[in-house]
Parts: C-alpha cells; structure tokens; sequence
C-alpha cells in the first residue's frame, strides 16, 4: 500500500470516529441542559411553592439528583470533547501528510525555527528553513523545545557514532505510527506555549526551607488546628481553636510579600504544567528503546515522575483565587505549606530541569526524523567514513516531487578536489549544488537522503549561492559577495585546523565584475579553498574557467546540456534533461532563450 493509501485510510477511520463522537457529545449537550433544567425547577417549586414537609424533602431530593446528575453529564461531556478534538487533530495530521508527500507547500504548516539560524548563509542558500524547505518538509512535532532541536541538528556538526544512533532510533520509530501522531497531539497544548516560568523560578533563592522553626511548624498545622478543637469543646464557651487560626495569618501575612513573589509565576500555569506532565508520560511508552532513545528513557522517566509532582503542586497553588483561599490559609497557613512544597521539589530537581527539556526536544526531533523515514522509503540510509569523497548514486533534490525530481550520480572529493559544473540558463546546475547541500544536511542531521547510495565524511557545508546587496549597510552585491567568501576561505582554515573538512558549494560567483578580473579570483579563491583539503563544487558560465589549467588540476568536469526543437508551427522549443554528463558544455542557450520567448532582438 502506498504511503497516501495509509494516510487516506487512516483519515476516514478518524473522521469517522470523531463523527460519532460529535453524535454522543450532542447528546450530552441535551441531557446536561434537561438535568440543570430539572434541578432548577425542582428547587424552585420544593422553595416556594410546596407547604408539605414530606413532599417539600422529596422534591429537594430529587433536586439534588439532578444537580448530581448534571455534574456527571459535564465531566463526562469535557472528556469526550478532548476525545472528539484528539480524532480531529489525528485526522488533520494525517491530511498534513499527503500535502507533505505531494511537496504541496502551502497546505501544511511551516514551523518557527529559531532566527538566529533562520540568518545563517547556508541556511539561506539551501532553503533549510522557512515556507517550501527543508524543515517545512521533516519538522511534523509540536513543542518548542521539537522544533528547536531539529533546527539545530540541521546545523550543527555532530559526530558519526551520534549520527549512526539517531538513524537507528528513528529508523525503528518509522513502524510506529501511531505513537508518533498521537506523540504530535499530546503536544498540540505546547505547539505555541513554552513552560519559561519554570526556568525563571529556579532562579529564585530559597527563603522558607532555612527558617527551621517555621518549616517543622507547617509540617503539624492542620493537626494542631484540629486538635484545638478538643479543649474549645470541653472548656466551652472558650474557643481555643481560634489561637492556631490567628497564628496561621500572621504567619501569611508577615511574609505576604515573600509568598507572592514565588507564587505569582505559578498562578495560571497549571494547565501548560499538566501538560508538559501528560508529553512525559505518553513518552514514557515509546515502543523503541535502543539508539538515541536508549539514553533519553532514564531522563524521560524522571521528568514525568517530577513534572507530575510540580502539577500537583501548580493544582493546589491554583486555589489561591477561589472563595475556600481564606479558610485554607487560616486552617493550615497553607501558602507557605505550597511554597515549601515549591522549594523542596528545587532542591531535588532544580539542576535537572534543563537535562528534561533537551530529552524531549531530542525525542520529538527523532520523531520527526522517523515520520521522513516512513515517508521516504526508497531513500538511503546514509554512511559516513574518516575521510574521502562524497559519492552517491541516484542522488536527488529532496524538495522536489519524485515526479519531477531527476537523480544523478554524483561523486565530490577526495580532500583538495572539487567538481567545476558547467552549463547553459536552466539546465540544472544550481540544482545539483543545492541536491548535495541538502542531502549533506540530512546525512548529519540523522536522517535518509534522497539517494540511492551515499557515503560520506563528516562534513561543514559553506555556500554562497544567493547573496544580496544591502542598501542599509551600504554593500554592493560585489562586495556583500567577496565578504561572503572570504568567510568560506576563513570557515576552511579553521575546519583544517581541527582535521575537519569544508564543502563548499559556489554558484555562479563574483558575477559584479568583470570577466578578466572574475576568473583571476575565481582561481586565486579555489586555490585556497583546496590547500585547505576542502572539497566542493562550483558552477559557471564562463567556459574559459574550464580551460585553465591552474584551476582545472585539482577539477572534475561535468556538464549540463540542454535540447533545441520546433514544434509544428514551426515555433522554436527548448528542454532540458538535468542528467550530468562529463567534460565542459558545449552548448548555450542565452540567444535562442530569446527567440523561444519571441522578443525581438
């Protein structure tokens, strides 16, 4: 069955359930409306209306019935509209998928990555983020902390040992679907809320716990306030129990300010507390326990256990606003018994709280990576090596629909060589850089590529594909383009420096001067580029570049071709194939482009 027959499937078995739950919570609806009905007038009638005693207690009876009967209606009816809303979300994440199969881009959604890597040349240049990218494409998780770690894996270096465990997390995730979107709807409460008070309160120095005197106090408060009842009713009329009460205050208010100060970040975040509770519970059931998600469980599993406690206490701390807030606090000084509880859970889990949030952040990151395994069947499972070429066979652009998508092999390297692409307008060169670009990207992020082969080394990409000048700063596009390689050049001796290698992919470069001087660069910039042992490819039009033997010794030359026809009218007509092909062009396009656009030259 093909992956948009899963989804379809799976969309109708949804729909279906969310209807007939819409039927059972319409239902409800009704039968909550007839019993508050019924309550109402029961009272009513049983108040004012009725002189008979015996028949007075009945109808108030049969009132309360109703009151208790509406009470379970509502309860039962908040249950079943979470359960009606859970089958929507499922259903509208599985029509996400197909939209996301077909690279129809504007019908899913495009998640926030963090701006600062948003900014990033390459990130730019390779359409890593944003509408029609590649985290648009992969990022199918909900929570903050999802998102920022996959944005961040689609960055950063990381080792091959590391890389080998989040494929092997996230290839054995892929069989799980289910866990995984009901994993996206757990956190659908998170998608836009972050839980930052928490952070921020830890921060806070401790001020009850050292007053050891109040502390072991507030331990017997309730007792002591219950037990004064006993001397109240034997030495009647005095009422001893007011001495506790009375206490109670004074201690509230004596540090009222103290109270407030920790509290007042908790008020209201019981609900985004709860739910982070409920993210670390359903992780707790994942199905897969080996790579990546092998070393995450233990963190997972104290984060559930802790953030359940500190929502029980976020719970209580909620009370403070209801009519029964006053009483508490007389009968067991009970804001300063939540803030004890507040303090003790920092000193147990306060320096851990960080470690929580990056395990979840890795998880749904490995979810998301998985989602693109299930998805992409046919695409391999990448392997990296020391050092060496990148080579891959059926290599293609991962933005592109199979449909339209066309493969190549493709081989770059070893250390000190690159490939130089020529080509006319539009066959493909720009392409190719950003297929390998892309595909190096998911290679160390840990997920597939879109190959069928590829083995690489561990590799730090730099591009300059798309710069722009900047009338604010007062940059020309020459100089806004020399700036950007001149960090590439840097980005190359510092990567060697630490045995790291660079892949440099350059489009069409210093295109903001002339020929003679543009070729001179072009040479004296690849000359560094590999003495630096960085590997890459670089595109022109300039087909005197592929005749220099200075630039060309260290060169592999491939090319773009593109076809020239008429059609029955006698209409000029041009294609293109996008295979590569060895050696230089020997075609271009630039004139007959104008004939097929029928501009008069």
């Amino acid at each position: 069955m093909s992956r948009e027959s899963i989804y379809q499937t799976r969309i109708k078995k949804f729909a279906a359930r969310e209807a007939e739950l819409t039927a059972k919570s319409d239902k409800l609806s009704n039968y909550r409306f007839i019993t508050f009905l019924a309550a109402l007038i029961l009272g009513s009638v049983a108040a004012v209306g009725v002189t008979n005693y015996a028949v007075m207690g009945i109808l108030f009876f049969l009132s309360a019935l109703s009151i208790a009967a509406f009470v379970f209606f509502v309860l039962k009816h908040r249950n079943l509209t979470r359960e009606e809303e859970r089958f929507r979300l499922l259903k509208e994440i599985n029509q996400q998928s197909i939209h996301r199969l077909n690279r129809e881009w504007a019908k899913f959604p495009v998640p926030e990555a963090p701006a600062e890597l948003c900014d990033l040349p390459h990130a730019q240049d390779l359409d890593l983020f944003g509408p029609g990218s590649l985290f648009q494409l992969m990022s199918t998780q909900r929570t903050p902390q999802g998102r920022a770690t996959l944005a961040q894996w689609l960055i950063e270096r990381t080792s091959p040992e590391e890389v080998s465990d989040r494929q092997t997390s996230a290839k054995a995730l892929s069989k799980h679907i289910d866990w995984r979107q009901n994993l996206a709807v757990t956190g659908e409460n998170l998608a836009v809320d972050q839980a930052v008070i928490i952070p921020r309160w830890l921060e806070k120095k401790t001020w009850l716990t050292p007053q050891e005197r109040v502390v072991k106090y507030l331990q017997y408060a309730p007792w002591v306030t219950l037990l004064s009842i006993i001397p109240t009713v034997l030495l009647a009329p005095l009422p001893f129990f007011f001495l506790p009460l009375g206490a109670h205050v004074f201690l509230i208010r004596k540090r009222k300010q103290q109270v407030e100060e920790t509290l007042k970040d908790l008020a209201g975040e019981d609900r985004k507390i709860r739910s982070y509770a409920e993210i670390f519970a359903y992780i707790k059931s994942c199905p897969v326990k080996k790579g990546e998600i092998k070393n995450l469980i233990p963190k997972i599993n104290e984060a559930r256990e802790a953030m359940e406690n500190l929502n029980a206490i976020a719970t209580s701390a909620a009370a403070r606003g209801s009519v029964v807030h006053p009483f508490l606090n007389a009968f067991s000084a009970f804001d300063l018994r939540i803030v004890k509880r507040l303090e003790d859970w920092q000193a147990q889990y306060g320096d851990k709280f960080s470690g929580w949030f990056e395990a979840l952040g890795e998880i749904e990151a490995l979810a998301s990576l998985s989602n693109l395994y299930h998805d992409e069947p046919e695409w391999a499972r990448p392997a990296f090596q020391k050092s060496g070429s990148f080579e891959a066979t059926s290599l293609g652009h991962p933005l592109l629909h199979e449909d339209s998508r066309v493969t190549n092999d493709v081989s770059v390297g070893p250390e000190g060589r690159f490939l130089l692409v020529t080509g006319s307008n539009m066959a493909g060169k720009s392409t190719l850089l950003r297929s390998i670009g892309l595909n190096t990207t998911l290679a160390g992020a840990g997920g597939p590529v879109c190959a069928g082969k590829l083995t690489t080394p561990p590799l730090t990409i730099a591009t300059s594909m798309g710069v722009q000048d900047s009338l604010v700063d007062g940059v020309s596009f020459f100089m806004a383009e020399l700036q950007r390689i001149k960090q590439i050049v840097n980005l190359s001796i510092e990567e060697r420096k630490q045995g790291r290698t660079v892949l440099f992919l350059l489009d069409e470069i210093l295109q903001g001067t002339n020929t003679v001087e543009r070729r001179e660069i072009v040479q004296r910039v690849i000359a560094h580029l590999v003495k630096n042992k960085a590997i890459g490819a670089v595109t022109t039009h300039d087909l005197a570049l592929a005749e220099s033997d200075e630039l060309t010794k260290n060169a592999d030359l491939i090319h773009f071709r593109e076809h020239f026809s008429r059609n029955k009218d006698g209409k000029p007509k041009m294609t293109f194939d996008y295979k590569v092909r060895p050696g230089i062009a020997t075609t271009t396009n630039a004139l007959k482009i104008l004939e097929v656009i029928e501009m008069p030259v």
